[in-house]
């Protein structure tokens, strides 16, 4: 068993990695989660420049041609939002998300390892079990009363 400092920007000595170094069979699932991570945020990146295309082609086309367009809104905010679910497993990995530490900066430093990998992240995984329910029960209600886009006129749920 690996005995090491605790320093938060060491990701290998966060969360599961330490279980796996443990058991002694985490380089090649360390391998195929990085890769995978990389994969996923590149292609946030990608995403983002899309985005930022169309999202300039909608302005441009409102304000210079005075012709609005629908879709390049809808577009962006899906784009946005899928760059941000594909650059969190990446950023998680990293050890590169933001903190807001003006309470656990002034604690002993094993009370902000308790309080960063332990209470943080099971509150995290209640907030997305929150936002997982209302989205489906946002979903249903949209399949209910047959929502759809007003642009390219696909279904909301």
């Amino acid at each position: 068993m690996r005995v090491s400092r605790w320093d938060p920007y060491d990701h290998k000595c966060l969360g599961i990695n330490h279980y796996l170094d443990v058991a002694g069979n985490d380089k090649k699932l360390d391998k195929i989660i990085e890769k995978a991570s990389h994969i996923y945020l590149v292609l946030s990146g990608v995403l983002i420049v899309i985005m930022i295309f169309t999202a300039t082609y909608g302005v441009a086309r409102r304000y210079l041609f005075n012709s609005p367009e629908p879709y390049s809104y809808e577009i962006s905010t899906m784009f946005l939002l899928f760059s941000f679910v594909f650059a969190i497993s990446a950023v998680g990995r990293l050890n590169r998300n933001i903190r807001v530490d003006f309470i656990s900066g002034h604690l002993a430093e094993r009370a902000q390892h308790v309080i960063l990998n332990s209470i943080a992240p099971i509150m995290g995984l209640f907030f997305a079990i929150m936002l997982t329910w209302k989205g489906v029960e946002i979903s249903i209600f949209s399949y209910q009363i047959g929502e759809v886009s007003t642009s390219p006129r696909i279904a909301y749920y």
